[in-house]
């Protein structure tokens, strides 16, 4: 799973790596043809068996592709560039962050321009070009979560949809000068049933009005279920979470 992650940010990129294992541990992992790579250690401690670790996420706007990579050693994430398909890489900036890189999409920064965005624990953060800078526009430092972001994704109104640990899900809208936060997570009011409570670990958005969402069953006597979030519910506050599957243990 830690090589799984790797993949995801890499090999869909055209971009090689080797992974080094003791005793089906990950030791650390490296690029095999790129410059301006790091090639050192950046997780503390090795990955066991089948750990599920969220050490990199990728993703590419216009010509240029940006990969976040969790720095565990020093608790930061650090962020590359490429505007070559992968074979020349320039380090860009860095933040301090709890826990890995759980959600991407492409969303706006501060100023309203286009950015790349990952979410962690602490929040979402955008890459302000002008700077450079990873810029906080969803701060989630109050309830900082290891599951927060995860599965972070644009919904079918083009506004980004942040999951959170505790089984919410905020609607983040940018109003020309800030960013609108709303909780349209299924937890709010009375919530769901304890045997269907959990939080979210993907979407996928549709062709038309539904984002689909698989939630919960994380745990013994837990069910997982999948639910359709139409944003133009109730008024356009973009409650209307819905079961849209059977649920199964």
């Amino acid at each position: 799973y830690a090589a799984q992650s790797i993949q995801e940010a890499f090999v869909h990129l055209g971009v090689g790596y080797s992974i080094t294992t003791r005793n089906t541990r990950v030791i650390f992992w490296q690029d095999s043809s790129p410059t301006g790579f790091p090639t050192g250690n950046l997780l503390t401690d090795n990955a066991t068996d089948q750990e599920n670790i969220d050490c990199a996420k990728g993703l590419s706007l216009g010509s240029t592709i940006y990969v976040a990579l969790w720095d565990e050693t020093n608790g930061e994430m650090e962020l590359y560039s490429s505007t070559d398909l992968g074979v020349n890489w320039t380090a860009g900036p860095t933040t301090g962050i709890s826990y890995g890189i759980n959600g991407k999409a492409i969303y706006v920064d501060a100023n309203g321009d286009p950015a790349p965005c990952f979410g962690t624990g602490d929040g979402v953060w955008a890459l302000d070009t002008s700077v450079p800078a990873l810029v906080k526009i969803v701060d989630l430092s109050n309830a900082i979560d290891s599951n927060n972001c995860r599965g972070m994704a644009i919904g079918p109104d083009g506004l980004l949809c942040v999951p959170l640990g505790t089984g919410g899900m905020l609607k983040v809208k940018f109003n020309g000068d800030s960013f609108d936060v709303t909780d349209v997570g299924p937890n709010r009011n009375f919530g769901l049933p304890s045997t269907k409570q959990g939080y979210v670990t993907g979407q996928m958005v549709t062709a038309e009005k539904w984002l689909f969402v698989p939630y919960g069953g994380h745990t013994t006597g837990r069910q997982a279920s999948i639910f359709a979030f139409d944003p133009w519910a109730n008024g356009g506050n973009g409650a209307g979470f819905r079961v849209n599957a059977r649920s199964k243990k």
